[in-house]
């Protein structure tokens, strides 16, 4: 089994009051920030999707299966405002195909 990695990524987002004191007009509710992460370099290097699994079958069988290798990358995300911190975290479920599913935690 291969190690965790850690990939640290920062962004900080300063926002000027003033400058949206000008678009009053508008009601403001938050702010929206997209984070695009590609994972194609991962999906290259992983293995082959289907393979076979063992499990057993009575007391003292085991027969093969066909499983689906799917890998996890959790994303913690920390937003500061002032004084209060919150923390989000996500975990994409992915294969050879890509992206299956993204699950909040």
């Amino acid at each position: 089994m291969a190690g965790e990695k850690i990939i640290l990524y920062r962004k900080w987002v300063q926002l000027d009051p003033e400058a949206l004191g000008e678009y009053s007009q508008y009601d403001i509710a938050g702010v929206n920030e997209i984070l695009r992460f590609n994972v194609g370099s991962f999906v290259q290097k992983m293995d082959e999707r289907d393979y076979e699994l063992y499990v057993p079958r009575g007391e003292a069988d085991y027969g093969p299966i066909m499983g689906d290798k799917i890998y996890y990358l959790n994303f913690l995300i920390q937003l500061l405002h002032g004084e209060q911190v919150e923390y989000k975290r996500y975990r994409l479920v992915i294969d050879r195909d890509g992206i299956q599913e993204i699950q909040k935690m």
